[in-house]
């Protein structure tokens, strides 16, 4: 079965065109697809007039590493620039021949009620609709990007794989807010977790790399633009640092973390600030980028900054650094302990510094980091030394492999997507 799995945000669009050729049951009966890859692209400054796309076609031996593009002006012209790369390159021969788009979808109202991946019915939409203000980031624009794809394959099922899914096995002391009951019986308010594809395939590989190991405790931090960590014990999330929407935990690049919400009402109601307004500042001018100054938050800028003694950019990483080890602390104490210790994410697959400060600060739990490694890291890696009592990795994401999964399950089980090819 040809899957495209898409990803985006409100100014960078990628998808993953993923061949599953077949299935099987391990141990645990869940299913695990062969699948190769057969194409990917992506666009990133979406909405500019020089946006940048790259395009690999890998049964042609095609790739486009990156090229100027002013069409893609919208989400939508994105999405048929990518489709109509795949037709040009003749991966495909007719959009009919993929068998379902999927789509890393993150929040709708009613989320309580929902399995974690879905087809993406008008009802679901209208949901996905209700959590604009939720997810100002990304439910808009996967919206637009779903009605894109409708339109060019009007026949071709369209699946949701909501970032949520993976954090539904989190016990009720993880996932409640200490609120008044009723806001979570008549709204839904509770800590629901994203970045769960991500988190999901660090689980399963940690799993593939400890073979022997039963009840594994790890804690992955998925850093990047946008950041979260996450409790895995025995491969199941028991808790994550995100909560109602993608706003809260760490420090994001331009988005808030954790904050007094009384702040806000406070600026409400004695200075004026109008609601729109304040989601604005803490959506797009928060984060690293409200504390240090930088624009977009971008971490290399903020850490050379720092470098030549830029005050509020060295605030920013000693910020950052400690939230993540203080969060990681705490996951310790939910997981009764730490075997595994795991980076993954842009921030967390490359920034070097980053990773030796927060390794250094776990000393005391029995983590260590091998300078030597963790320089030289490239792709997967381990990057503690032997005597390390907890493993320190750093592992490359695959987030679409895990939606095109867990897509193909719906698919079949609900007889959707026509016959594999």
């Amino acid at each position: 079965m040809i899957i495209c799995v898409w990803n985006t945000g409100s100014t960078a669009l990628k998808f993953e065109l993923i061949h599953l050729t077949g299935e099987s049951l391990n141990a645990r009966g869940k299913i695990e697809p062969f699948e190769q890859i057969l194409a990917k692209g992506s666009i990133r400054r979406i909405g500019s007039r020089a946006a940048f796309l790259s395009f690999s076609c890998h049964s042609k031996r095609l790739e486009i590493r990156e090229s100027r593009t002013n069409r893609a002006r919208r989400i939508a012209a994105g999405a048929d620039l990518l489709l109509q790369k795949l037709l040009d390159s003749q991966t495909i021969a007719a959009l009919d021949e993929i068998n379902a788009c999927a789509f890393k979808t993150i929040h709708l109202q009613g989320a309580d009620s929902v399995a974690g991946t879905v087809e993406l019915t008008p009802s679901v939409l209208d949901r996905m609709g209700a959590y604009n203000g939720v997810a100002p980031a990304h439910n808009p624009a996967y919206l637009e990007l779903i009605r894109a794809c409708q339109a060019r394959m009007p026949e071709t099922p369209m699946i949701g794989a909501f970032e949520f899914e993976f954090h539904q096995t989190m016990p009720s002391h993880a996932f409640l807010y200490s609120i008044p009951h009723e806001w979570r019986q008549k709204w839904g308010i509770r800590r629901y977790g994203f970045h769960g594809a991500s988190h999901q395939y660090i689980a399963e590989r940690v799993s593939e790399l400890y073979p022997d190991r039963t009840d594994l405790k790890v804690i992955n931090a998925h850093l990047g633009g946008s950041s979260s960590l996450c409790a895995i014990r025995d491969g199941k999330s028991i808790d994550t640092s995100m909560g109602f929407s993608p706003q809260g935990a760490i420090p994001n690049a331009t988005r808030n973390g954790d904050f007094d919400l009384f702040a806000g009402l406070w600026l409400i109601e004695r200075e004026g600030v109008a609601p729109g307004q304040l989601r604005e500042q803490l959506c797009k001018h928060g984060g690293l980028a409200g504390v240090s100054g930088i624009a977009g938050g971008n971490l290399p800028k903020i850490m050379r900054e720092a470098a030549e003694g830029n005050v509020r950019c060295q605030e920013t990483i000693d910020l950052l650094t400690y939230e993540i080890c203080k969060t990681i602390g705490g996951y310790t104490v939910a997981l009764d302990g730490l075997d595994v210790l795991t980076f993954t994410g842009g921030i967390g697959e490359h920034e070097v510094d980053i990773r030796q400060r927060i390794c250094e600060r776990l000393a005391f739990l029995g983590v260590k980091i091998d300078s030597r490694r963790n320089s030289k890291a490239h792709d997967e890696q381990e990057l503690s030394p032997n005597d390390s009592r907890v493993p320190v990795w750093v592992i490359p994401t695959h987030e679409e492999l895990i939606v095109a999964r867990r897509a193909l399950r719906v698919l079949e089980s609900c007889g959707l997507g026509g016959q594999s090819k």
